[in-house]
Formats: structure tokens, sequence, C-alpha cells
């Protein structure tokens, strides 16, 4: 085990920093670095983790000495030589790359390495890839780039074949299923389990479901199963609030449960612990109108997601009526 008091909290980012080094070590290192990921683990402070690493000068194995000058001035985020371009609200623009350009070169080494750290591909666009590729082209001395991203298809082939791709898988279930029970012990196995596959196997959603919206995905999920057939005014109402695009996922989920149970893939059904509603609309609705209440479940969460000044009243209560016209 690492000795930090953030992999204590996150215990499952202890093997994938061990096995970044090990690599690095071995034959990538002052090599640049794409992590990608498919569900929620906390990315930012593994990858925080081995910049410390790569810069502490009293490091033993695994470990920084997190008391050194290169450590202290990255635990207050305030080293010279690294740099985090994180801009959550909007892309990142050419300004910003080139502002970055400017300090490369003018600023003297504290550290050996110079780092420079993209913890959302997403907000980069095609210009500032391609001003990006100029500076990995003839980058100053010793500097490391390092990209984390929910998944690596909008990174252009040539930003990858400059990098080590380094892929995290999601934990094992049975792994968190034991992590979790440690700390929410008042939920059964198959709540938990749900709550693990709802989650993509991502402790922090899983937790974040158990903790917070459970109770709310329970009393909606079983309200849908008792209204669905006599009262339809009742369900839109339930359905059209603050919580919609969860509401909206958990039924999506919900009725794929329902072609997994079809085809006899009970194995990976999600929603375990709604076992018995996914029998009810299995018995009652032909699977090709299945397929068409998902196909209108995801346009809804499309145009909630593209746009704010819908009708959502409408898309709903089009939902609704499918789902009751087909029962």
């Amino acid at each position: 085990m690492v000795k930090s008091k953030k992999f204590l909290k996150y215990p499952w980012l202890n093997y994938f920093y061990k096995k970044i080094i090990d690599l690095w070590s071995l034959k990538y290192f002052n090599y640049n670095l794409i992590i990608s990921y498919s569900s929620e683990l906390k990315v930012n402070i593994l990858v925080l983790e081995l910049i410390k690493w790569i810069i502490c000068v009293k490091k033993y194995n695994y470990i920084s000495c997190n008391n050194c000058l290169n450590c202290n001035l990255l635990n207050i985020y305030n080293h010279p030589d690294i740099y985090i371009i994180k801009n959550y609200k909007n892309i990142i623009n050419l300004c910003e790359i080139e502002f970055m350009k400017k300090k490369l070169f003018v600023d003297s080494y504290l550290s050996e390495y110079k780092i420079i750290y993209f913890p959302r591909t997403k907000f980069l666009n095609m210009f500032t890839f391609n001003s990006l590729l100029k500076l990995m082209e003839e980058p100053p001395f010793k500097t490391i780039f390092i990209f984390s991203c929910l998944n690596n298809i909008n990174i252009p082939p040539t930003i990858l074949s400059r990098c080590y791709l380094y892929r995290l898988s999601s934990p094992k279930e049975y792994y968190l299923l034991i992590l979790i029970n440690k700390k929410i012990s008042f939920y059964d196995k198959k709540s938990i389990i749900s709550a693990i596959r709802l989650s993509n196997k991502s402790p922090i959603i899983s937790y974040y479901y158990l903790r917070k919206l459970w109770k709310k995905r329970l009393f909606f999920l079983n309200k849908f199963y008792i209204s669905i057939s006599d009262d339809i005014d009742c369900l839109i109402k339930l359905i059209n609030d603050k919580f919609l695009n969860f509401k909206l996922y958990w039924l999506s989920t919900l009725f794929i449960d329902i072609v997994k149970y079809n085809l006899g893939d009970y194995i990976n059904i999600i929603n375990i612990d709604m076992f018995d509603i996914i029998i009810f609309f299995y018995k009652r609705i032909n699977i090709n109108n299945i397929f068409l209440i998902l196909k209108k479940i995801f346009l809804l969460m499309n145009e909630l997601v593209k746009s704010i000044n819908i009708n959502r009243n409408i898309l709903i209560t089009d939902l609704v009526f499918l789902i009751n016209l087909n029962l």
C-alpha cells in the first residue's frame, strides 16, 4: 500500500498508481501519458500523486517524501514547473495554450521536469490540439504532457501517437461490494450491486446513489409501477421534477433490463433489486414496443441536453402514453 492519505480514502487508485510507475520506470519514463477511464474514479488525485512522485527529490520506490520543496509546492498547487490546464465551463482556447508555451520556454526549472496536465480533454478542440501538437514535437527539455479523459475518442491520432495510452479499468464488482458494504451496511446485497451497476462500477457514484438518491429511486420506480396502468396525470407529475435526468436514466436501465431478460442475459441485469417490476413489464409489453419506448426515452434525454426551452410536459406525456398504450 502506497502511504498516501488520499489513497486511503480511494484505495482502488493504489494499484493503478504502482502499475503506471512500473511502466514508466521500466520503459516509458519521460514519455507523454494519456490516462483513459470509463467511470468516475478520482483520476485527478491519481495524476497529482504521480506528478509528485516524478518531481520528488527524495522519493523511495513508489513513495514520494511529501516534505521536499517540490512536494510542498505541489501540495499547495503553486509549483512553477507544473501546469494544470483546466476549464470546466468553456472550451480551452488558444490564448491559454500560447500563454503556457511562453512560460514553458521562459521560466527556469525548479525540479528536473516540467509537466503539463490536462484533466479534461473534452475542453480541447481541433485548434488547441493542433497548437499542442507543435509544442509536443519540439518541447522544452524534459517536458511531460499528461492527459486524462473519460474516453480517448476525441483525441486526434497525431496526439495519441506521441503518448503512452493507459486505460484504467473499473474495479471488480465483488471488490466494490465489499468496499461499499464496509461503509454502508444498512442496504442489502441486491441494492448495493444495483447501485454499482447503475454507476458503471464507479465507487464514487455508487456511494452517492446509496447515500443521496436511493430512497428517491425506490419511491419513483415503485410509484411508476403502481401508477402506470391507471393514474397517468400522477405519473407525468412524478417524472417531471428536478430529478428528471436521473429518473429518465433509471427508466432507460429498467427497460434495457427487460431486453436482457428477454434474451436470457440474467447475469448482466442492472436493477436486480427491481426484478418483479422487470418481469411485470416483460410479460405485458412486446419486445418490439420495448425498443420503441427506449428510443423515446433516449430522444427525450437527448432533447434535455440540447435545449433548455423545450416543453418537457409534452414529451413526458408522449412517453407515458406510449408505455400505457402497450400494456
